[in-house]
C-alpha cells in the first residue's frame, strides 16, 4: 500500500507526507518542522489509521535534555524489552543506539530483537541507530537496516546534533 503520514503542531494535524508508490516498508519526512516543539502525526494506509502521537523536535542551541543509550540487544529481547520499559519511564527526549540492534540482518530478527520491543517508546521519541557489524549478517547491503530505520546522511555513517549535544 502508500502510506501517508498526517501531521502537524497540534492534534488537529493538517500536513500530509505521503509516499509515491505502493510498499511494505513505509518511509516518509516530515517537512517544516519548528525546533523545540511538539509535533503531532498519525499513520495512515488504504483504510488503516493509527491513533495519533506526538514527539518533540530538536531545540537550537544550549538547551536541557535526556537521552538513553544502549548497544548490542541482539540476543535478549526479553531483557531488552524490559530495558525499553525502563528507558520510556525516563521520558527521554532521544533514544541511542551504539548497535548490533539484530544477531543477523534477517527481517524476523529486525522484528523480534528491535521493532517488538521498541514498540512502547518508538512512536513518541526519535531514535538514531548507528549499524554496527552484526546488522550485515546476512544483508551484506544492510538492506534491512535501511528499510527498518531512517537516520540522518547516508544512514549508515553520519553525525547529528540535537540541540548543542553532538552525536
Amino acid at each position: 500500500m502508500t502510506g501517508r503520514v498526517v501531521y502537524g503542531p497540534s492534534p488537529d494535524l493538517g500536513l500530509v507526507a505521503e509516499e509515491t508508490n505502493d510498499s511494505q516498508h513505509h518511509e516518509v519526512r516530515l517537512t517544516g518542522l519548528a525546533p523545540d516543539a511538539t509535533v503531532y502525526y498519525r499513520i495512515e494506509g488504504q483504510d488503516l489509521e493509527s491513533k495519533t502521537w506526538s514527539f518533540r523536535t530538536p531545540p537550537t542551541g544550549a538547551a536541557a535534555m535526556s537521552f538513553v543509550v544502549w548497544a548490542d540487544n541482539l540476543n535478549g529481547p526479553s531483557t531488552f524489552r524490559s530495558l525499553v520499559g525502563q528507558m520510556t519511564a525516563l521520558e527521554p527526549d532521544l533514544a541511542v543506539s551504539a548497535g548490533d540492534i539484530v544477531q543477523n540482518g534477517y527481517e524476523e530478527n529486525y522484528q523480534g530483537q528491535l521493532l517488538g520491543p521498541l514498540a512502547e517508546i518508538s512512536p513518541s521519541v526519535p531514535i538514531l541507530v548507528a549499524a554496527g557489524n552484526h546488522e550485515y549478517y546476512g544483508d551484506d547491503d544492510a538492506n534491512l537496516f535501511d528499510l527498518h530505520l531512517a537516520q540522518p546522511a547516508d544512514e549508515h555513517c553520519f553525525t547529528t546534533t540535537w540541540g548543542d549535544t553532538w552525536f
